[in-house]
């Protein structure tokens, strides 16, 4: 029994879920599975292997000029050009300053884990210069600082302060749009409309890649309703002497990023030609202006002149003339009423909401926020692609579950745990599990499988390397002194911080590590995780690239990578009918940047899959035919009730009848409920299903406690990608 309590089938159903997930996007996409860059250094380390250094050296003099970004290549070929007696330096500045750039380093650290001695000294002084060229800007630094206490505050409705912490980040010259779309969002909600119309201009004109829609759209993920709407029908921007809305503009920038790089040489010199005419036209209607008032000046003196030589009337002169009006007595002219400017457009008329007793909506409302905060993401890795997020308490404490609490099973599992552990299940608050790189190592699994190869190894190794990590929270004091007598672990030390190390049950794997944080927080992983912990602290208790999640949820496995783009952009089109099916699609391919699954145990259990999207547009999009394609299941499903048992009907027919599928800003969700009473029957009568679910046998454990497997050299890290030792 590990210290999180996860049974055997709990370990298997995460990571099961984890597979079908990914795969079912990496195995439907033949453009995905293309391992030719991983074939030719494959190739090339083999090669290396067999002493053919000079074909080695070729193969991957080849990959440089085929513009490889991958550092391990520049390493390799330097390794190999010493070998042969030739200089290495200009190699081992270019693979240095790669790995600095593209933030390799835990690949690279796995590459060259033989590379020791004279040869791993002379290496790492080249790491050390590259990355003291890349330290944080310390300004840039405080803006981050001061953009995190500036969303604290707006999540904890202190807008005042928010306001003040992204004023401050914006003095600070900076150009993150960000900032300025959620000031002015924190303007509209104070009633300050029109100073927050000129934010969100300011941050539109801030968008001009594809990543900056992207983080403002994650930004902006609880930021719905007349706020929302403000934004993306109401601000503008000029460009090319026209103004452009929030769509327009998204969609300039993907026909931007489509185009090829002599395309878009040839739009920036029409684009510069364009500007040069409008320098032009601005100049000479400055010209034709002050040519104007000085036509108009000469005019006024010759109007002048024609009255002073005009013959004068008796009894009248100029003097006369100029108070005829007042003298004899004829009113003076009445000047021309001003015609009143147009009043100022007023905000539309805010719709009653039926939900708020016929009252009209207060502006500026957050009530359309998403519920719960961002998962605390402290101590995992800022480039984490994968989170596991686990509320035992909450899950224990609810309705749902309470059926099997009363189970003999479920009270002997639940005592074992408490005696091995030191921590019943019920004292523990959360389990934060993140991975980085995962999604790389996901797409080399799909290669496995759909070779027809055994990917367990190389799951095992994606889940529990060096790039893996979990946190417990406990409401409660843990007693991290029973665990360690139970499992025999060793004391160890890190800068002088005491951690333990527990041998892993599984041959060849190596020791999980155990870190108290504080009395109620503990990390755990392979010992160089925690290391790397124990040293950097937790870091950022946030990640935006998750905020389409929230602690809101019991149970959340997600996942976050620019590469989900990629390879929902391959996904083929499906069978012609039923064609809802084919649009969604089409709303969705190329534009996933998320998915995640979540489950609400309350009295009943809530789920929903949830898929965060590159732009609203497409969740919009995507909405319409998911209604029509759960409507049709719903249709289609009395045709099957009758294989159902009939004891689970009635709650088959509730789940069903909780089909959904809505949308907020990017995210689409599609949920359904399913009935605490189907757990009850199940309790009483577990034969029901005997037969119909198949055992998890042939599943790899999951990520926890003593029998978490990997680490840098675990059997899962692709051999074939390492050099021979050094000697």
């Amino acid at each position: 029994m590990s210290l999180l309590g996860w049974s055997d089938s709990m370990k298997s159903n995460v990571v099961v879920g984890s597979f079908v997930l990914l795969c079912g996007i990496t195995l439907s996409s033949p453009s995905v599975a293309d391992p030719s860059a991983a074939d030719q250094m494959a190739a090339a380390v083999e090669s290396w292997r067999a002493g053919d250094f000079n074909g080695a050296h070729e193969q991957l003099t080849q990959m440089m000029e085929d513009g490889t970004r991958d550092a391990r290549v520049y390493y390799y070929r330097a390794l190999i050009s010493e070998h042969l007696g030739s200089d290495s330096d200009e190699d081992l500045q270019a693979a240095a300053k790669l790995e600095a750039e593209t933030t390799a380093t835990r690949l690279v650290n796995r590459a060259l884990e033989n590379v020791q001695g004279a040869r791993r000294a002379k290496i790492e002084k080249y790491r050390a210069a590259a990355r003291a060229k890349f330290k944080p800007d310390p300004q840039a630094e405080a803006s981050k600082a001061l953009y995190r206490e500036g969303m604290d505050a707006y999540n904890a409705g202190d807008l005042v302060t928010a306001l003040t912490q992204f004023d401050a980040v914006i003095k600070n010259g900076s150009s993150d749009a960000r900032v300025f779309y959620l000031r002015g969002v924190v303007l509209a909600e104070q009633g300050r409309t029109d100073e927050a119309k000129l934010a969100f201009s300011d941050g539109l004109a801030l968008e001009k890649t594809s990543k900056d829609v992207q983080l403002v759209n994650l930004a902006l993920t609880d930021v719905q309703g007349r706020i929302r709407q403000m934004i993306e029908e109401q601000t503008t921007v000029e460009i090319n002497g026209s103004q452009i809305s929030r769509q327009a503009r998204h969609r300039m920038i993907r026909r931007s990023d489509s185009l090829s790089q002599e395309e878009r040489l040839v739009e920036a010199g029409a684009h510069a030609i364009f500007e040069a005419e409008r320098a032009q036209e601005a100049i000479a209607a400055r010209q034709q202006k002050a040519a104007e008032a000085i036509l108009a000046e000469n005019k006024v003196q010759q109007d002048d002149a024609e009255r002073l030589n005009a013959p004068q009337t008796p009894a009248t002169d100029l003097l006369v003339s100029a108070d005829v009006p007042k003298k004899a007595g004829i009113p003076a002219a009445t000047p021309k009423a001003e015609v009143p400017l147009p009043a100022e457009a007023s905000e539309a008329t805010v719709p009653s909401n039926p939900f708020l007793g016929g009252k009209a909506t207060v502006p500026g409302s957050s009530a359309s926020r998403v519920t719960g905060a961002p998962i605390d993401m402290s101590y995992i890795a800022a480039e984490a692609d994968f989170v596991f997020y686990v509320r035992p308490a909450d899950i224990l404490a609810s309705g749902f579950l309470a059926p099997i609490k009363s189970m003999p099973e479920f009270e002997i599992a639940m005592s074992e745990m408490t005696a091995q552990a030191g921590l019943n299940a019920n004292d523990i608050e959360s389990v934060t599990f993140g991975v980085s790189n995962f999604m790389a190592g996901m797409m080399q699994v799909g290669v496995l499988a759909a070779s027809g190869q055994d990917p367990t190894a190389m799951l095992q190794g994606v889940l529990s390397g060096g790039n893996a990590i979990g946190v417990v929270r406990a409401n409660k004091d843990i007693e991290l002194e029973k665990f360690i007598a139970a499992s025999q672990a060793v004391a160890a030390t890190f800068a002088e911080k005491p951690y333990y190390l527990i041998e892993s049950k599984q041959p060849d794997q190596p020791q999980t590590a155990l870190y108290q944080v504080d009395p109620r927080t503990v990390i755990y992983g392979v010992e160089k995780a925690i290391q790397t912990a124990i040293k950097n602290g937790p870091g950022e208790a946030t990640n935006e690239q998750f905020s389409f999640v929230s602690n809101g949820s019991s149970f959340v496995l997600a996942f976050s990578s620019p590469l989900l783009a990629g390879m929902s952009g391959s996904i083929p089109d499906a069978p012609a009918e039923p064609p809802m099916l084919n649009q969604i699609i089409k709303a969705v391919r190329g534009k996933i940047s998320g998915a995640a699954i979540t489950l609400n145990f309350t009295s009943n259990l809530d789920l929903n899959v949830v898929v965060n999207l590159t732009e609203p547009e497409a969740a919009v999009e995507v909405q319409q035919p998911l209604d029509q394609g759960l409507g049709l299941a719903k249709q289609m499903y009395p045709l099957a009730a009758g294989q159902v048992p009939p004891p689970l009907q009635a709650s088959a027919n509730q789940l069903v009848s909780s089909l959904a599928a809505s949308h907020s800003g990017s995210v689409a969700t599609i949920s359904l409920t399913i009935p605490s009473q189907l757990v009850s029957i199940l309790k009483d009568d577990p034969s029901i299903l005997q037969g119909a679910i198949p055992s998890g046998a042939g599943f790899p454990s999951g990520p926890s406690g003593p029998d978490f497997p990997g680490g840098p050299a675990a059997p899962g890290a692709p051999s074939t990608l390492q050099p021979p030792p050094s000697k």
